[in-house]
């Protein structure tokens, strides 16, 4: 699940409009809005007031976040085309399986 597709359902689950989370949150709604579409991804410092907003001060607000892949969503959209293709290729690399040989039998 992205970050966008996360922050989405939260809100609608905690009965939030976008301006209602951007004033708790106390971001402007435009961020709120480019986050949920996907056109930015948050730094920590966002990511935290989103949390709080969502969770209304209360608990651990960085739960509401869990299953998100807001880390790897960021690494894979700084990545140089290089980078992507040397990833892929070792994800299909280590994919491969290398036949083990067998074992002697023992007397």
């Amino acid at each position: 699940m992205t970050f966008a597709e996360k922050l989405k359902e939260m809100r609608t689950a905690a009965g939030l409009s976008q301006k209602e989370l951007a004033r708790a949150a106390r971001m402007p709604m435009r961020t709120i809005q480019a986050f949920e579409i996907g056109r930015r991804l948050p730094g920590w410092l966002s990511i935290l007031k989103l949390a709080r907003g969502l969770a209304g001060l209360r608990g651990n607000t960085l739960a509401v976040f869990d299953g998100c892949d807001v880390r790897d969503e960021i690494k894979r959209r700084s990545e140089t085309p290089q980078q992507k293709l040397r990833r892929k290729y070792r994800a299909e690399k280590a994919a491969i399986e290398v036949p083990q040989p067998e074992a002697a039998p023992t007397a």
